[in-house]
């Protein structure tokens, strides 16, 4: 008897050891994510971009001061600076990650967001002296190893997110969000 609950118990115990891992790893970023680092400066030189360990800073290219960091809980994957609105000046935008689906807003039939990592495109202005955000998505449903931009004939960029399979999706600027084209 004195043998038996032994056992039962190191079961138990396993068990709970086993749990408390997959939880864990379901709260990490994936392992296939590859974290950018780079230097790049606006269409206008104005600002200066550096992605390094995992976070982006702005800072103005006439006296290097720092105008802009990224949010602590937000992990960038990698960064662009380009028109992707059509309007004649650079927006900043990172491919990221952050805990949850959504930001303070979420859709009415969402009670509570979820705590685990998942990759999201954020959108900000260059404004004097200071970076605004333009948009945040939510989400954005696919797993995406690497972004870049093209400009179309009207020198308006698209993005073009490559995804695990190495499939190419491209995503136009519709005046609120991105929509998805076929070239």
């Amino acid at each position: 008897m004195n043998g038996k609950k032994k056992v039962i118990t190191a079961v138990c115990i396993g068990i709970a050891v086993m749990t408390g891992l997959i939880c864990i790893s379901c709260n990490k970023i994936p392992g296939w994510v590859t974290w950018e680092k780079r230097q790049i400066k606006d269409a206008t030189g104005e600002y200066e971009v550096t992605l390094s360990s995992r976070a982006v800073s702005v800072s103005r290219s006439s006296n290097q001061k720092i105008i802009w960091k990224s949010q602590k809980g937000v992990k960038v994957q990698d960064v662009l600076s380009c028109d992707i609105d059509g309007d004649g000046n650079d927006e900043l935008i990172l491919l990221c990650w952050k805990r949850g689906r959504f930001g303070k807003y979420r859709p009415f039939w969402i009670e509570q967001d979820e705590k685990e990592w998942s990759q999201h495109i954020f959108v900000y202005r260059y404004t004097e002296n200071q970076i605004t955000p333009m948009w945040m998505s939510s989400y954005i449903g696919q797993d995406v190893v690497k972004i870049n931009a093209k400009p179309d004939f009207r020198q308006k960029y698209y993005l073009i997110l490559t995804d695990r399979n190495g499939e190419n999706s491209n995503w136009a600027w519709n005046y609120w969000g991105f929509e998805l084209f076929e070239k």
